[in-house]
Protein backbone atom coordinates (compact mmCIF):
# COMPACT_ATOMS: atom_id res chain seq x y z
CA UNK A 1 0.00 0.00 0.00
CA UNK A 2 1.25 3.46 -0.85
CA UNK A 3 -0.42 6.53 0.63
CA UNK A 4 0.22 9.78 -1.20
CA UNK A 5 -1.53 13.00 -2.09
CA UNK A 6 0.25 12.83 -5.44
CA UNK A 7 -1.40 11.29 -8.46
CA UNK A 8 0.60 8.16 -9.25
CA UNK A 9 0.86 6.34 -12.56
CA UNK A 10 -1.07 3.14 -11.95
CA UNK A 11 0.39 1.23 -14.89
CA UNK A 12 4.00 2.30 -14.48
CA UNK A 13 3.85 1.78 -10.71
CA UNK A 14 2.20 -1.63 -11.16
CA UNK A 15 -0.67 -0.65 -8.85
CA UNK A 16 -3.83 -2.76 -8.89
CA UNK A 17 -6.14 0.00 -7.72
CA UNK A 18 -6.03 3.65 -6.66
CA UNK A 19 -8.46 5.58 -4.50
CA UNK A 20 -8.71 9.17 -5.65
CA UNK A 21 -10.64 12.06 -4.25
CA UNK A 22 -10.86 14.31 -7.26
CA UNK A 23 -12.64 15.13 -10.46
CA UNK A 24 -11.70 12.61 -13.10
CA UNK A 25 -10.55 13.59 -16.55
CA UNK A 26 -10.65 11.37 -19.57
CA UNK A 27 -8.64 8.25 -18.94
CA UNK A 28 -8.22 4.65 -19.89
CA UNK A 29 -9.00 3.61 -16.32
CA UNK A 30 -12.17 2.02 -15.08
CA UNK A 31 -13.68 4.21 -12.33
CA UNK A 32 -16.04 3.01 -9.63
CA UNK A 33 -17.79 5.69 -7.59
CA UNK A 34 -17.28 5.18 -3.87
CA UNK A 35 -18.73 8.20 -2.09
CA UNK A 36 -19.84 11.77 -2.66
CA UNK A 37 -17.78 14.69 -1.50
CA UNK A 38 -19.35 16.47 1.44
CA UNK A 39 -17.65 19.51 2.87
CA UNK A 40 -18.29 21.74 5.82
CA UNK A 41 -16.79 24.88 7.31
CA UNK A 42 -15.53 24.25 10.82
CA UNK A 43 -13.84 26.07 13.67
CA UNK A 44 -13.08 25.33 17.29
CA UNK A 45 -15.45 26.66 19.94
CA UNK A 46 -12.46 28.55 21.41
CA UNK A 47 -11.80 30.34 18.11
CA UNK A 48 -15.47 31.33 17.78
CA UNK A 49 -15.55 32.57 21.39
CA UNK A 50 -12.53 34.79 20.68
CA UNK A 51 -13.35 35.98 17.15
CA UNK A 52 -17.13 35.67 16.89
CA UNK A 53 -19.18 33.50 14.58
CA UNK A 54 -19.49 34.48 10.92
CA UNK A 55 -23.12 34.62 9.78
CA UNK A 56 -22.61 35.15 6.03
CA UNK A 57 -19.94 34.22 3.50
CA UNK A 58 -18.88 37.90 3.41
CA UNK A 59 -18.04 37.73 7.12
CA UNK A 60 -15.16 35.36 6.32
CA UNK A 61 -13.10 38.37 5.20
CA UNK A 62 -12.77 39.29 8.89
CA UNK A 63 -11.68 35.81 9.97
CA UNK A 64 -8.53 33.73 9.87
CA UNK A 65 -9.20 31.17 7.17
CA UNK A 66 -7.22 27.95 6.88
CA UNK A 67 -6.73 26.48 3.40
CA UNK A 68 -5.81 23.02 2.21
CA UNK A 69 -3.36 23.45 -0.66
CA UNK A 70 -4.62 25.92 -3.23
CA UNK A 71 -8.28 25.61 -2.24
CA UNK A 72 -8.98 29.28 -1.60
CA UNK A 73 -12.18 29.70 -3.64
CA UNK A 74 -15.02 28.60 -1.39
CA UNK A 75 -18.43 28.08 -3.02
CA UNK A 76 -21.65 28.15 -1.02
CA UNK A 77 -25.30 27.62 -1.81
CA UNK A 78 -27.28 30.68 -0.81
CA UNK A 79 -30.64 30.61 0.93
CA UNK A 80 -32.36 31.12 -2.44
CA UNK A 81 -30.34 28.35 -4.10
CA UNK A 82 -27.89 30.71 -5.79
CA UNK A 83 -24.16 29.99 -5.82
CA UNK A 84 -22.01 32.31 -3.74
CA UNK A 85 -18.26 32.24 -4.39
CA UNK A 86 -15.78 33.83 -2.04
CA UNK A 87 -12.02 33.85 -2.49
CA UNK A 88 -10.41 33.75 0.90
CA UNK A 89 -6.96 35.02 1.82
CA UNK A 90 -5.61 32.18 3.94
CA UNK A 91 -4.00 33.02 7.25
CA UNK A 92 -2.43 29.57 6.94
CA UNK A 93 -2.09 27.31 3.92
CA UNK A 94 -1.04 23.67 4.40
CA UNK A 95 -0.92 20.93 1.77
CA UNK A 96 -2.34 18.30 4.15
CA UNK A 97 -5.99 18.14 5.23
CA UNK A 98 -5.16 16.49 8.54
CA UNK A 99 -2.79 19.31 9.44
CA UNK A 100 -5.42 21.92 8.53
CA UNK A 101 -7.96 20.07 10.70
CA UNK A 102 -5.47 20.05 13.58
CA UNK A 103 -4.83 23.78 13.13
CA UNK A 104 -8.58 24.43 13.29
CA UNK A 105 -8.82 22.30 16.46
CA UNK A 106 -6.01 24.41 17.94
CA UNK A 107 -8.14 27.53 17.43
CA UNK A 108 -6.20 29.03 14.53
CA UNK A 109 -9.17 29.73 12.28
CA UNK A 110 -12.05 28.61 10.09
CA UNK A 111 -11.35 25.67 7.78
CA UNK A 112 -13.12 24.10 4.85
CA UNK A 113 -12.97 20.36 5.52
CA UNK A 114 -14.26 17.17 3.97
CA UNK A 115 -16.55 15.51 6.47
CA UNK A 116 -14.41 12.36 6.39
CA UNK A 117 -11.46 14.40 7.65
CA UNK A 118 -13.33 16.18 10.46
CA UNK A 119 -16.07 13.70 11.47
CA UNK A 120 -14.47 12.57 14.74
CA UNK A 121 -13.74 16.16 15.79
CA UNK A 122 -17.31 17.24 14.95
CA UNK A 123 -18.70 14.36 17.01
CA UNK A 124 -16.46 15.17 19.97
CA UNK A 125 -17.16 18.93 19.82
CA UNK A 126 -13.50 19.82 19.18
CA UNK A 127 -14.80 21.40 15.96
CA UNK A 128 -18.23 22.87 15.29
CA UNK A 129 -19.93 23.71 11.99
CA UNK A 130 -19.82 27.29 10.75
CA UNK A 131 -22.26 28.87 8.26
CA UNK A 132 -24.62 25.87 8.24
CA UNK A 133 -27.25 28.04 6.53
CA UNK A 134 -24.89 28.31 3.54
CA UNK A 135 -23.89 24.74 2.61
CA UNK A 136 -20.71 24.28 0.65
CA UNK A 137 -20.95 23.20 -2.97
CA UNK A 138 -18.61 20.50 -4.22
CA UNK A 139 -18.40 18.52 -7.43
CA UNK A 140 -15.77 16.02 -6.35
CA UNK A 141 -16.26 12.35 -5.57
CA UNK A 142 -14.20 9.54 -4.07
CA UNK A 143 -13.34 7.00 -6.77
CA UNK A 144 -11.67 3.61 -7.04
CA UNK A 145 -9.66 3.41 -10.27
CA UNK A 146 -8.00 0.48 -11.93
CA UNK A 147 -6.37 0.04 -15.34
CA UNK A 148 -8.83 -1.27 -17.88
CA UNK A 149 -6.15 -3.18 -19.73
CA UNK A 150 -5.68 -5.63 -16.85
CA UNK A 151 -7.74 -8.63 -15.97
CA UNK A 152 -9.27 -7.72 -12.62
CA UNK A 153 -7.79 -10.04 -10.02
CA UNK A 154 -10.27 -11.54 -7.53
CA UNK A 155 -8.47 -9.87 -4.60
CA UNK A 156 -8.85 -6.48 -6.30
CA UNK A 157 -12.55 -7.07 -6.99
CA UNK A 158 -13.09 -8.06 -3.33
CA UNK A 159 -11.21 -4.95 -2.18
CA UNK A 160 -13.24 -2.64 -4.43
CA UNK A 161 -16.51 -4.32 -3.35
CA UNK A 162 -15.46 -3.82 0.30
CA UNK A 163 -14.79 -0.12 -0.37
CA UNK A 164 -18.20 0.30 -2.03
CA UNK A 165 -19.92 -1.45 0.88
CA UNK A 166 -17.97 0.55 3.47
CA UNK A 167 -18.70 3.91 1.87
CA UNK A 168 -22.10 3.27 0.28
CA UNK A 169 -24.59 6.03 -0.42
CA UNK A 170 -24.03 7.37 3.11
CA UNK A 171 -20.35 6.92 3.95
CA UNK A 172 -19.60 5.60 7.42
CA UNK A 173 -17.97 8.89 8.45
CA UNK A 174 -21.17 10.85 7.70
CA UNK A 175 -23.44 8.59 9.76
CA UNK A 176 -24.86 10.58 12.64
CA UNK A 177 -23.40 13.90 11.49
CA UNK A 178 -26.66 15.27 10.12
CA UNK A 179 -27.95 16.32 13.54
CA UNK A 180 -24.60 17.96 14.38
CA UNK A 181 -24.40 19.85 11.08
CA UNK A 182 -28.02 20.97 11.29
CA UNK A 183 -27.82 22.42 14.83
CA UNK A 184 -28.76 26.09 15.02
CA UNK A 185 -25.67 28.23 15.38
Amino acid sequence: MRISDSVVDLVEGAFDVAVRYAELGDSSFVARRLAPDRRVLVASPDYLDRRGRPTTADDLAGHSCLAVGTLDLWTFQGKGGERIERRITPALRINDGGAVRDAACAGLGVALMATWAAADELRSGALVPVLSDYPLVSTQTLWALYPSSRELAPKVRVFIDWLVERFGSEPYWDRGLERILAKPQ
